[in-house]
C-alpha cells in the first residue's frame, strides 16, 4: 500500500541557512575593514590615552607622562614622546582590531580559534608594549610579562567559555521544548 504524502505550501522566501557560531551576516568589505581599522585606531588611543593619564596622576606630579621616565628620556621633548606613545596606541587599537577577524573563522575549532589568536596578540602587542616602555626588555621581565599575558588570558577565556556554555544550554533548552506535533 503506497503512502501518499500531503503537499506543505510553498514559502514565499527562503529559509536562512543555519550558520555556525562566530559566522558573520555581513562580508568583510573594504568600507567594513576601513572602518574597523579607524575604529580601531580610536579606541588605542582612547584607552593608550586614558591609562596615561591615570599612571601620570599616579607619580604624584602635576606632568604628563605618556609613559615611563625611561621611555620619556628617549625624546629630545615631552610633545615628541606624546606623539610616538599616540602612534604606538594607534597601533596597538588596530592591531587587536585585526586580530579579531579571527573569530570569523567558522571553519575552525573555537580551541583553534583561541590559541590563534592569543598566540597572535602575543606576538603582535608583545614589542608595541616593550617599545611604548612599559617594561624593560630584558629576560625577567619578559618572563614575568609572559606569565601574566598567558593567566589573564586563559581567566579570560574560561570566562568567556563558561558564558558561551550557559547561553547554550539556554538555547538548547529552548530548542527541547519545541514540539513539533503541536505545532508550537
Amino acid at each position: 500500500m503506497a503512502h501518499k504524502l500531503a503537499s506543505a505550501p510553498v514559502s514565499e522566501s527562503p529559509q536562512k541557512p543555519i550558520k555556525k557560531i562566530g559566522e558573520t551576516d555581513r562580508p568583510l568589505t573594504i568600507g567594513a575593514f576601513l572602518r574597523d581599522t579607524v575604529m580601531g585606531a580610536g579606541m588605542g588611543m582612547l584607552i593608550g590615552g586614558v591609562f596615561s593619564l591615570a599612571f601620570s596622576m599616579g607619580f604624584g606630579t602635576s606632568a604628563y607622562y605618556p609613559s615611563s621616565p625611561q621611555f620619556m628620556r628617549r625624546f629630545p621633548n615631552q610633545l615628541s614622546a606624546v606623539a610616538v606613545s599616540f602612534l604606538l596606541w594607534v597601533l596597538m587599537g588596530i592591531m587587536f582590531t585585526w586580530v579579531t577577524y579571527i573569530r570569523f573563522k567558522s571553519d575552525w575549532s573555537v580551541l583553534k580559534r583561541t590559541a590563534i589568536h592569543c598566540l597572535m596578540c602575543y606576538a603582535l602587542f608583545t614589542p608595541l608594549a616593550i617599545a611604548a616602555g612599559w617594561f624593560p626588555l630584558n629576560a625577567a621581565w619578559l618572563a614575568i610579562y609572559t606569565a601574566i599575558w598567558f593567566a589573564v588570558y586563559i581567566v579570560l577565556w574560561g570566562i568567556a567559555y563558561l558564558i558561551g556554555k550557559k547561553e547554550i544550554l539556554a538555547l538548547n533548552s529552548r530548542l527541547n521544548s519545541y514540539s513539533p506535533n503541536t505545532g508550537e
